[in-house]
C-alpha cells in the first residue's frame, strides 16, 4: 500500500525550515540545500513543491506578513476600548500561536 503524504504539511515544514535559515543568515546567504538539510528533504523537493527558490523565499516571506498581520489584529484588541470584555487567555494564545 502506498504511503500517504499530506503535501500541506510537507510544505509547511519547508517553509518554516526557510525562516529559521532566512532569520539566522539572510536572504542573500540562504540556499536551497541549507534548506532542505534543514526541513529534512532533498533539494529536488524543494523544487517539486515550490518550483525554485524564487517562489519558495517568496512564500517563507509571505508567512512572515501573516504573522505580523495576525499579531496585529491582536494588539489592536488590546488597545481597543468599545471591547468591553477582554478575554486574555484567548489574546494570550493569539499572540503565542504566531511563532
Amino acid at each position: 500500500m502506498p504511503k500517504r503524504v499530506d503535501h500541506a504539511v510537507r510544505r509547511d515544514g519547508i517553509i518554516d525550515a526557510a525562516r529559521a535559515i532566512i532569520m539566522e543568515r539572510g536572504i542573500d546567504r540562504t540556499t536551497v540545500r541549507l534548506i532542505a538539510q534543514r526541513a529534512g528533504f532533498t533539494t529536488g523537493a524543494l523544487v517539486h513543491y515550490f518550483g525554485g527558490k524564487s517562489e519558495l523565499i517568496r512564500q517563507a516571506l509571505e508567512r512572515y506578513v501573516e504573522d505580523y498581520d495576525d499579531l496585529s489584529v491582536a494588539v489592536d484588541r488590546l488597545r481597543d476600548p468599545s471591547d468591553p470584555v477582554l478575554d486574555w487567555d484567548e489574546v494570550k494564545r493569539e499572540l503565542l500561536a504566531t511563532d
